[in-house]
Order: C-alpha cells, then structure tokens, then sequence
C-alpha cells in the first residue's frame, strides 16, 4: 500500500446508502503529526485503562478486554450520571486521575477530528443529538459545559488483549453510525510499533457477516479508521490467535441511549420526577465529576 486509500462498502446496488466507509493508513505512511496524535491517544487509553474498571458483560465480549472512559448513566444511589471509574485506583491517586483525566479534552478532539474529517455527515449527526439532549463530551469534566467543535460523543470504549464477540446490533445506541479506529500497539506501553520489524496476527478482523465482508487487521501494518451503520448492521470481531508481539487495539464512539436520555432529564429538570429520585433530598443527589472523585466522595 503506498498511502492513504479510502473505500466505501454499500448496502444497496444502487448506492443510496452506505454500509460503512473505511480508511486504511500504513503506520510508515502516516506524517508526523497524525503518528503523533494517535500514539498520544494510544498511551492516554493505556494510563486510563488503570481508572476504570472493565466492562464485564457475555453479551459484549467472548473474549478479551473492554473499557471505556467518559460519561454513562448512574451506576450507585443518589447519583444521576457520572464518569466512568475505579474508585479504589482513583483513591490511591487522586492527583494521578486528575491529572489524566486533563489530557482526555486532546484525545476527543483529535478522533472526533478524525471523524469529521472521514465522514462530515455522520459527525454532524451526532453532535446535533449531543446538542440537543445535553450530552456532556468524553473530554469533558463536569456537567453543562457548551460543546466544543470536535466533540460527538460521551464516552469512548476500548479493547484490546485479543478481544472478539458474537455478531450483534448496537440497539441501545441513540447515534445511527459508530466511528471507530483500530491500530497495532505494542504490548509493554500501548505505543504505535516500529514497521521495520511486522508480526502478523492470524485471522484479526472486523467483520459485516450478513454482506460477506469486512475488514482484514491480520497485517499488524495500518491504521484503520471506519464509520459504519452500527445500529442497522451486524458486526463482530473475530477471534484471532495471540501469536504477535502486538495488541489490536480498538476504539469506537457512540452515543448510548439510556446516557443521552438521562443526560436531556437533567437539563430538563425531569430526572426529579424518576421513581429513582422523586422521594429523595434534592440536596443528596449530585453528578459524579472529575472533581467529584478527586476529592474522594462517593
């Protein structure tokens, strides 16, 4: 591959609407900045996989890793939404988390940079369901604040330690398209690998098993950006055997519905009506910030 080549997979013969649109980038081909904006996002992921606990779920993932860091809905009393956390790492360092969580304003506009810039539409999408229902960006550390030109999305999951799961709709998602991005990283620091020394993985791909194709990750040698119909076609990661000196390490945008909902109560003033909240002291109920958890409350 001699640079940047970008293809387009479509649901319907006569082209009117597209399945997803890929862009593949030889790691040896990326110009300086880009190297540097993803290895920066590769090594904030390998510090925030520290601060938050794993997605634990059979309906996610078969195997392998999942995280994800930004904002969900509640997860304990009293709270309305709040970030995603291990509160035992983020009381032993509270000033560590701080710190991390101001480098996580960079890593959201860089990809959703990278999302605007390979498919406008889908960008603009998401953002007008950000606007409109409130929806605080991954970057973000509290509640309220205005969005700022690149931000698209709430939160930001990751996986990685050869992660695969079933084909499967992401029904529970408000945005029609997912972006997601997959590189090599080397195992020790999560940083982009060195191309003069490739290591295969057998059988690493994403797949649209309903239309036959998919995109083959086998080489360990590019970056892979995609945008894809994710709510209206099945994907899944294959399984592929952990015979590299390299992890595939995968990332993708969304934007939950159950967060979106929750997200426009709370501008609303609804949240207060809940079953959850409506008996309770509106003075105990709080959002679960960065400064929230820095200071070590609940």
């Amino acid at each position: 591959m001699k640079g940047t080549v970008t293809c387009t997979l479509w649901l319907t013969k006569d082209k009117s609407k597209i399945i997803a649109v890929v862009e593949f980038t030889p790691i040896d081909k990326l110009n300086p900045d880009e190297f540097a904006d993803i290895n920066y996002i590769t090594q904030f992921l390998h510090s925030a996989k520290k601060i938050v606990n794993a997605v634990g779920s059979e309906s996610r993932s078969w195997g392998g890793k999942m995280f994800a860091i930004g904002w969900r809905k509640a997860m304990v009393g009293f709270q309305l939404i709040g970030l995603y956390r291990d509160k035992a790492a983020i009381d032993r360092s509270p000033e560590a988390y701080d710190s991390l969580m101001r480098k996580s304003g960079r890593a959201s506009n860089i990809l959703g940079r990278f999302f605007r810039r390979l498919a406008n539409f889908a960008f603009a999408n998401n953002q007008q369901s950000m606007n409109e229902n409130s929806i605080p960006s991954i970057g973000q550390p509290g509640f309220g604040i205005p969005l700022g030109e690149d931000d698209c999305a709430p939160n930001l999951t990751f996986t990685t330690d050869g992660f695969f799961n079933q084909p499967h709709f992401d029904t529970e998602d408000l945005s029609e398209f997912a972006f997601g991005l997959f590189t090599p990283v080397n195992k020790t620091d999560w940083s982009l690998p060195n191309t003069n020394n490739l290591s295969p993985s057998r059988g690493r791909a994403f797949v649209f098993p309903d239309y036959r194709c998919g995109i083959d990750l086998s080489k360990n040698n590019a970056v892979v950006k995609v945008v894809w119909r994710a709510k209206e076609v099945r994907h899944c990661t294959l399984f592929s055997a952990d015979d590299s000196v390299y992890n595939q390490l995968r990332m993708s945008l969304q934007i939950n519905k159950k967060t979106a909902n929750t997200s426009h109560d709370i501008k609303s003033g609804a949240i207060f009506n809940r079953p959850a909240y409506k008996d309770e002291p509106k003075e105990e109920l709080y959002i679960g910030n960065v400064d929230h958890y820095v200071r070590g409350l609940l």
